[in-house]
């Protein structure tokens, strides 16, 4: 009688484990949506005309820039080092450093009106921003507890929320590039932008909620 083989175990694939949207390393969705969100305010310093303002919604997802870079690369699992979020990190961190440097050296007075919320729409509309931020990541954040981080359903709920908010993010680069070549802008369009900034900072913030 043949000897029994033993089987060995299955070789994990940290890089397209279901578990990761995309198949990604763990970390690069929330690397990618920082790049892409302080991606405006660079956009802002480099702007080449005067009255490069940002709207408000992309102050509110500043914070969910600073919290990606406090979570877990890893969520417990034992995957070493991985390049891409690594290199996503590194770029968000050097980014924001020499972008800071040039406004610092062409002189920073001219860049602090780009760079800071209008006083009145901040008045008007931080309430429902930060409801809707604080929402969003609450609700992804009690989708993860109900269904647990491993069922299929809450896989797939995430992937989307990946997927809608890394898209929603590109498509509004391409939307303030027009705000700020019209200037002023048409009225209709800014209350679009506020309508779509909503609805972007709710899924982003949701997706947050579904890492911790």
């Amino acid at each position: 009688m043949l000897p029994l083989l033993k089987s060995k175990p299955p070789m994990k694939d940290t890089v397209s484990s279901p578990l990761h949207p995309f198949g990604l390393p763990m970390g690069s969705v929330r690397g990618l949506m920082a790049v892409l969100i302080l991606g405006f305010f660079w956009l802002a310093v480099f702007w080449p005309t005067g009255g490069a303002k940002l709207p408000l919604g992309h102050f509110f997802l500043l914070p969910l820039v600073l919290y990606s870079f406090t979570l877990s690369t890893h969520d417990g699992r034992p995957e070493g080092f991985q390049l891409l979020p690594f290199l996503l990190r590194l770029l968000v961190t050097l980014g924001t450093v020499a972008v800071a440097g040039y406004a610092i050296m062409q002189g920073g007075e001219k860049y602090r009106d780009r760079l800071t919320p209008d006083v009145g729409d901040f008045q008007a509309n931080w309430l429902p921003f930060a409801a809707t931020l604080a929402g969003g990541f609450l609700a992804g954040h009690v989708i993860r507890l109900i269904l647990g981080v491993r069922s299929p359903l809450f896989l797939s709920v995430r992937a989307w929320l990946s997927v809608v908010g890394l898209v929603m993010l590109a498509i509004e680069v391409g939307l303030l590039v027009m705000l700020l070549s019209s200037k002023a802008g048409d009225g209709s369009f800014h209350d679009f932008l506020r309508f779509y900034e909503f609805i972007e900072v709710g899924v982003v913030a949701a997706y947050f909620g579904t890492r911790v």
